[in-house]
């Protein structure tokens, strides 16, 4: 009998879908002997309302790349299936979902060991009123009984949690239910006497009992089982016309269904520990997980820290939360869309199912908040990527999915929050965002078509009014096409829109020219697409940042009454026109050490750079010293010190003693002359003598290495290697110091943007002699110490037209 391969059919209607069954029993179809796993396919339209769950997952490998795994989910690495009679070919980790769906290894009801208990017995066995409604909105079974003949209405009841037991009496569990020992649940409650038992008790016998029963149906709707939206299967993907239209119903396909089934693939070695650390209380793998994401800066890779910690079963948590939070699900840029518009979620990794809810404890209980705002939060996650500690892109999903989905039942922690703190929420706070503010929210998930880093999140931005503004789905057009296209809508920003956090109350705004901080290097990822480089002055929307942007409120380097920030027009979509004015040219860069995305640093070229600057900091009248130590902090000093300035000094002095003595020598006659001569004019004596170094060093030599530097909780090593990742130091013509990108070198020019909270440099090129040529690259944005609050605009200097290309 000969096979043939699936064919699709034209869908009917813009709003019909197709959905898929797994069917009972085997195939027909055999390879090697094998029977496929058989699926059905039909055609449905949106508007009926029909019964299905959609599928997030990844099409690729569900481990990091670098994952030794990995190499087996290749793009080659197809696996057959059967739908109606024809054979299909699907990727490993979606076959593999597949397989565990058909040996009923995903079942709501699945019993645990030893005692034969499911887990709404053991969530009632815990008194958890949101996990018993968690597994009652799937489908729970409440007669179930476990190996003593308890259901988790007896659970509940013997231990006194009375309001467990009035939802689950509500939704229709039964009063009656004897278990092995002939216990009723009432009698339950009389004999442990736990808790509020008497409320219990109370509560059981009350004469109108029988019509609370079922009174209140469950919270949602069990999700379906038996059909499911499935990208690879459901769409044509050969066929660009049904992609662009599918894609454009996206967030319609996710309203309707009835929830959204995640897989983050099969489990490993590592699986239930980390279960256990997200989903019980009180553990200190978590713990250690929260420190070093709020110490990111000091932190060792996790690998190391767990090597130093043995077998220790707190360290092998912590190490299992690690790298389920590395899988490649998480950084997905589609699954912002499929999770915060699901009425429901369910999250598989092989057999154990991860509670949504208690991920979203994880970022936003007071353990954690209380510690840092909400910025900083980000900011510590977002840095702690770089260390190997994932998690930055599940703290930005929970936030977008508050703000857009109307069936989570997150909103009872938040209202619980700001009402304990404080805190009024504005109406606007539940509002979509519009593309451009999504954009610089998700920035660090990813895509495998760097298309989608933007076609991703158009379902789920709010349409703007201006029709310029409007983008659709197109898979026709180039990636340069829609980087280009993006890039002019992203530049404009959303100054109209301020973005409240919840945790604080406080607003931050995504300004025009903005996007222009995003303006970053990467070692690893190309701007060159489809043969052509972006312009200079283009986000490359598929790399992370590599270090933190330097854009913010607190900087009005072009800012003032009379220099709007504002695009200028021009016919040519690779070049952006602005207005700007010429401040300085660069002299002197540091050497690059190490890596761009390290922070590697050589204390004795900074003193070499600033011994050639004037004895007094002309641009703020300071001394060379403090201008070194404010640069390089971007002069963000304490907000809650007593003496924010003598905190400042002292700590750099700290860390210079500890710098200059294991990065230097008594051979490196340069490095001390350059010291003697930088502190002549060191008033506040923040600068250690070489003596001082030499004694720091001698006593007590162990625990100080040469080589390597400790980076402590003070104020200067933490706000230094902060913005220092990806930076370099560099002196300008005029005696300003800066920092500036990686890349900065001699020539290039410091340019002050109209309306731009940061200067930017800015490179002539290198075929263009004319010295009055309007155009210009891009290189990064950047600190100057001196002209940060203006100085640089306030005597009226005026702008002239620039062409970033």
């Amino acid at each position: 009998m000969k096979i043939r391969t699936f064919e699709y059919d034209p869908l009917p209607t813009p709003t019909s879908i197709r959905v898929v069954s797994l069917l009972h029993g085997e195939s027909d179809i055999t390879v090697f002997g094998v029977p496929l796993i058989p699926l059905s396919i039909q055609v449905v339209d949106l508007n009926d309302n029909p019964r299905f769950q959609a599928l997030s997952y990844t099409w690729g490998s569900p481990f990091p790349p670098d994952h030794e795994r990995s190499k087996d989910y290749g793009p080659k690495n197809k696996f057959p299936v059967a739908i109606n009679g024809q054979i299909f070919f699907l990727t490993r980790n979606l076959f593999e979902f597949l397989q565990r769906l058909k040996t009923q290894e995903l079942y709501v009801d699945r019993r645990t060991k030893p005692y034969n208990k499911t887990r709404l017995i053991e969530a009632a066995e815990a008194g958890s009123a949101n996990d018993v409604f968690f597994w009652m909105a799937r489908g729970a079974d409440l007669a179930a009984q476990d190996m003593f003949g308890e259901t988790a209405l007896h659970y509940a009841a013997e231990n006194g949690y009375f309001e467990v037991v009035k939802i689950l009496v509500e939704a229709g569990s039964d009063l009656h239910r004897r278990d092995s020992s002939r216990r009723t649940p009432l009698d339950c409650a009389k004999m442990r006497k736990r808790r509020k038992y008497a409320e219990v008790i109370e509560y059981l016998e009350r004469a109108d009992i029988n019509h609370i029963v079922g009174s209140r149906p469950r919270p949602l709707s069990p999700m379906d089982s038996q059909q499911f939206w499935i990208d690879a299967i459901c769409i044509n993907q050969d066929d660009i016309a049904e992609r662009n239209a599918q894609v454009a119903i996206m967030s319609m396909i996710y309203t309707k269904s009835s929830g959204v089934f995640v897989w983050l693939g099969v489990d490993d070695e590592s699986t239930m520990r980390a279960f256990e650390a997200t989903h019980l209380p009180s553990q200190e793998g978590m713990d250690m997980w929260y420190n070093d994401v709020l110490n990111n800066h000091v932190m060792e890779d996790p690998e190391t820290r767990v090597a130093k910690k043995g077998s220790n079963e707190a360290a092998l948590k912590y190490q299992a939360v690690v790298n389920l939070f590395r899988r490649t699900w998480f950084q997905r840029v589609w699954i912002i869309q499929e999770i915060a518009l699901a009425k429901q979620i369910r999250i598989f990794c092989g057999r154990v199912e991860f509670e949504y809810h208690k991920l979203f404890i994880m970022f936003h209980s007071p353990n954690f908040t209380s510690r840092v705002n909400s910025r900083s939060l980000a900011q510590a996650l977002e840095l702690a990527r770089w260390r190997g500690i994932g998690g930055s892109e599940l703290s930005t999903l929970t936030d977008i999915r508050l703000r857009t989905s109307k069936h989570v039942f997150e909103r009872t922690v938040i209202d619980e929050y700001v009402k304990k703190n404080g805190i009024t929420l504005v109406p606007t706070w539940e509002h979509k965002l519009s593309l451009s503010l999504l954009a610089s929210k998700v920035w660090s998930f990813r895509a495998t078509d760097p298309r989608d880093k933007v076609f991703a999140l158009i379902g789920l931005s709010r349409l703007p009014d201006d029709p310029l503004k409007r983008m659709v789905a197109d898979y026709s057009k180039t990636i340069s096409e829609v980087f280009i296209q993006f890039a002019k809508i992203f530049m404009q920003g959303a100054p109209d829109e301020p973005l409240q956090t919840w945790h604080t109350g406080e607003y931050e705004v995504f300004e025009c020219l903005e996007g222009l901080s995003f303006v970053q290097e990467s070692p690893d990822i190309s701007r060159t697409f489809d043969g052509q480089e972006l312009p200079s002055w283009i986000p490359n929307f598929t790399a992370p940042l590599i270090t933190t942007r330097l854009w913010s409120p607190r900087f009005r380097a072009g800012v003032s009454p009379d220099t709007p920030a504002g695009i200028l027009p021009d016919d040519d979509n690779h070049t952006l026109r602005l207005d700007g004015a010429f401040h300085d040219e660069i002299v002197s860069v540091e050497s690059q050490i190490g890596t761009l995305t390290a922070t590697h640093f050589h204390p004795p070229s900074w003193l070499k750079l600033i011994s050639s600057l004037e004895k007094t900091y002309l641009p703020t009248g300071e001394n060379r010293v403090e201008a070194l130590w404010r640069t390089l902090m971007t002069n963000k000093l304490s907000s809650t010190a007593d003496n924010p300035v003598h905190d400042a000094q002292s700590s750099f002095r700290c860390f210079m003693l500890k710098a200059l003595w294991s990065l230097t020598h008594t051979s490196d006659e340069d490095t001390i002359t350059n010291l003697n001569l930088v502190r002549e004019t060191d008033d506040n004596n923040t600068l250690p003598t070489w003596e001082e170094i030499q004694q720091y060093g001698e006593k007590d030599e162990v625990g100080k290495p040469r080589g390597i530097v400790r980076i402590d909780d003070r104020d200067f090593d933490q706000t230094f290697v902060h913005f220092y990742r990806g930076r370099l130091l560099y002196r300008t013509k005029l005696g300003y110091l800066g920092l500036g990108p990686w890349s900065v070198r001699p020539g290039d020019e410091v340019w002050v943007i109209s309306g731009a909270r940061t200067p930017f440099i800015l490179r002539k090129s290198s075929s263009d002699d004319s010295l009055d040529t309007d155009k210009r690259s891009l290189i990064g944005e950047t600190y100057v110490h001196g002209i940060m609050d203006g100085e640089a605009i306030s005597g009226g200097r005026m702008f002239q037209p620039i062409s970033l290309v």
